[in-house]
């Protein structure tokens, strides 16, 4: 189904205080959902296509499936700017009725990316062939967006081959046209979920389990990933668990061609982490949901030594007064130049101590400092920011919030300086 809502322009100016040419941020929000036919909370961040358009999901909302808890199993969703404004789209609509196994969104931080043909791919927490999660792919025609689904997980009724359940997060491509995932569960051993490849084939798609965690010492190489991997410039994976490993907090991985290790073991202070790391040169960068001196969360960077890996504490947020934000969001952080941004998604869902904020870190001698770039106030500008930062060339920054003031349903921005 196809829906389109036209959008009037609005602007919501905020002085901010911060420092450098952010001074006077102001922010836009592109598009308020309603809740309805156009989706409701879009967990994921977006994804640039040509001409400025952006493409995003929502997790729930759309036509109402009565299989969804939430009234509705998600939207794929288009922005363009159009004469001042912005113009939404509904790519596509999911459902998980009988006849309907296309998948569903529901409870998936998952957002879309492209191919060079324009089609766009992402996974399908629930829903599919046997109701174990899809990966999907939508291509643009002129009759609108058609989807299929390139590969459906078989879960616990298809062990053996034992391929996996409930994907997560976003998927990554290669050079070569390979796709990269994570399912939260399922998969051999103890179905702590799985890394798999999807290559083309024949036509199709052939699905290969490159880690099924939970095998042999239980649970030491981690268990039940909440984001997809990252690929580097060489080819190898990386990615985290949200649970178990040496110390039961989660794990940092890395798969390449000589199998699968371990990098770091979460501590109790570190605290879990449910979002994707970045690689950037031969480091890696990340977040953690709830760890540090303040249980706000920290970002952290891991860089080889010594054959191995030394674990740094780059920032630990501390959520006072909502003055640097809490709970860094599980979209993940981004590198613009040398600095590294994010979103908080704030202390609490009452807004006593924040409604999140968008933050950077800037590399100082000896450290990093924190800039909030701009503070959610939810009066009309939306709260809990949790998709993943993306930039424009004239250095605009894009993102999503999972509510609103109005009714509730989340928001797409902009920031400008």
């Amino acid at each position: 189904m196809r829906t389109i809502l036209r959008v009037a322009f609005f602007v919501a100016l905020v002085l901010t205080p911060v420092t450098g040419a952010w001074a006077q941020a102001t922010e836009e929000l592109l598009y308020t959902f309603a809740g309805g036919a156009d989706g409701s909370v879009p967990e994921a961040g977006l994804t640039a296509g040509k001409k400025g358009t952006l493409y995003g999901t929502t997790a729930s909302g759309g036509n109402g499936d009565s299989s969804c808890l939430s009234g509705g199993c998600g939207t794929a969703f288009e922005l363009v700017p159009n004469g001042g404004g912005w113009e939404h789209t509904v790519l596509y609509t999911f459902c998980t009725d009988p006849g309907c196994t296309d998948g569903a969104l529901w409870d998936d931080a998952a957002g879309v990316i492209s191919d060079k043909k324009g089609n766009l791919y992402g996974t399908a927490y629930l829903g599919g062939a046997v109701s174990a999660g899809a990966v999907y792919e939508l291509s643009p025609s002129k009759s609108g967006w058609t989807e299929t689904l390139p590969y459906s997980f078989e879960g616990a009724s298809g062990c053996p081959p034992c391929d996996g359940s409930d994907p997560v997060g976003n998927l990554v491509f290669d050079k070569a046209g390979n796709l990269y995932g994570a399912t939260g569960t399922g998969g051999g051993g103890n179905i702590y979920g799985t890394v798999f490849e999807l290559s083309p084939s024949a036509g199709g798609w052939t699905e290969t389990i490159l880690q099924s965690f939970g095998q042999g010492n239980v649970g030491i190489d981690g268990g039940f990933p909440s984001a997809g991997p990252t690929l580097d410039s060489k080819g190898n994976l990386f990615g985290t668990t949200h649970a178990f490993g040496q110390n039961g907090y989660g794990t940092v991985y890395e798969l390449n061609a000589s199998g699968y290790s371990t990098i770091y073991s979460f501590t109790s202070q570190d605290g879990a982490t449910s979002a994707p790391v970045v690689v950037k040169g031969n480091n890696i960068y990340g977040t953690t949901d709830a760890g540090g001196s303040y249980a706000c969360g920290t970002v952290f960077e891991l860089s080889p030594s010594k054959g191995g890996w030394k674990f740094r504490v780059l920032y630990e947020f501390t959520g006072l007064s909502g003055q640097d934000g809490c709970f860094p969001s599980s979209a993940g952080i981004v590198f613009h130049g040398a600095e590294i941004w994010g979103a908080a998604e704030g202390y609490d869902y009452s807004c006593n101590r924040g409604c999140g904020v968008v933050y950077k870190l800037s590399p100082v001698k000896g450290g990093w400092t924190e800039t909030v770039v701009y503070p959610f106030n939810s009066v009309n500008d939306g709260r809990y920011p949790n998709g993943k930062l993306i930039f424009d060339a004239s250095g605009n920054v894009y993102g999503t919030t999972l509510s609103d003031s109005f009714a509730g349903n989340g928001t797409v921005f902009k920031i400008a300086p």
